[in-house]
């Protein structure tokens, strides 16, 4: 089971995680591995938006991509090895480069949604869209 985070952005855009430029398969990540790497995570985007700082989640096709506030709201994660941040560098068509934000690696995942009295749906990829969410906290004990 995968949740999907649910992001907007204000044009209709998805920054792709580069099969060809990263070494590592982004679904290799979906799988909670950690990697080190060398050099920066690289996301494509057809133009680099002049408000693309405003967000703090990017829509992607790969990793996330979060800002570094959301980064320092969840470091502590990171901190405990439950989460992985790492550099990225997004590249437009012309060239042009953003490297204010980090892709995002889960790499603890507690199944932990109530689905009695959530209200959500799965797709055909099995992610979830979740609507309302309640989460089952007795799953959580030493969490």
């Amino acid at each position: 089971m995968h949740y999907k985070f649910s992001e907007f952005y204000k044009r209709d855009v998805s920054f792709v995680y580069s099969q060809e430029k990263n070494p590592i398969n982004w679904l290799t990540l979906r799988a909670g591995n950690n990697f080190e790497f060398v050099n920066p995570v690289i996301f494509e985007v057809d133009k680099i938006d002049n408000y693309i700082n405003d967000y703090d989640v990017l829509p992607t096709i790969g990793i996330p991509l979060v800002s570094s506030r959301f980064k320092s709201l969840f470091q502590e994660l990171a901190d405990k090895n439950e989460i992985a941040f790492y550099p990225a560098l997004i590249i437009d068509e012309n060239e042009i480069q953003n490297k204010d934000f980090w892709g995002l690696n889960i790499l603890r995942v507690i199944s932990c949604l109530d689905k009695t009295n959530s209200i959500y749906e799965v797709d055909e990829d099995d992610f979830y869209s979740i609507k309302k969410w309640y989460i089952n906290s007795s799953v959580l004990t030493g969490h």
